[in-house]
């Protein structure tokens, strides 16, 4: 397992990934464009500058987390696959993906995020409490809306 790479301008260059986690955190990324499309651990970009996760890779085996990016916005691009999803602390969210195959755990989403995940049409709240909103795909009998 190995995992290198260095920031220019925001940006991931000079990757060598072989498996594993993969984490680029804390790193003022402004993008994930040259990130591995495939991560075969957890995967985490939190404490960035990311405004979206464009260019995060689309199969994730363990957690992706994204937290702590205060400026992100569209997190249509979350991984295709993934055991779980944590997104803490990014209180601008307003653009969502409109599939999900996984269940998306929202820590301390402030009000207004709060209530723009409920209008989600796709989306079914499955846990709510102060601290956070989790929620999966709607589903119409036994079947998932992404199903049909």
């Amino acid at each position: 397992m190995s995992c290198s790479f260095e920031v220019k301008d925001g940006k991931i260059t000079n990757l060598e990934y072989e498996e594993g986690d993969f984490n680029c955190s804390h790193n003022q990324l402004t993008s994930l464009k040259g990130c591995p499309e495939k991560i075969g651990g957890e995967f985490d970009c939190s404490q960035n500058q990311l405004t979206s996760l464009e260019g995060c890779p689309k199969k994730v085996e363990g957690k992706f987390s994204c937290s702590g990016n205060f400026f992100l916005v569209d997190i249509s691009d979350l991984p295709s696959k993934c055991e779980s999803i944590y997104i803490r602390n990014c209180p601008r969210i307003a653009k969502f993906p409109n599939q999900i195959k996984n269940i998306l755990k929202f820590w301390y989403p402030t009000g207004w995020v709060r209530r723009r995940i409920k209008k989600q049409p796709f989306y079914e709240v499955i846990e709510e409490d102060d601290d956070s909103i989790t929620v999966r795909q709607k589903t119409i009998g036994k079947q998932l809306l992404d199903d049909l």
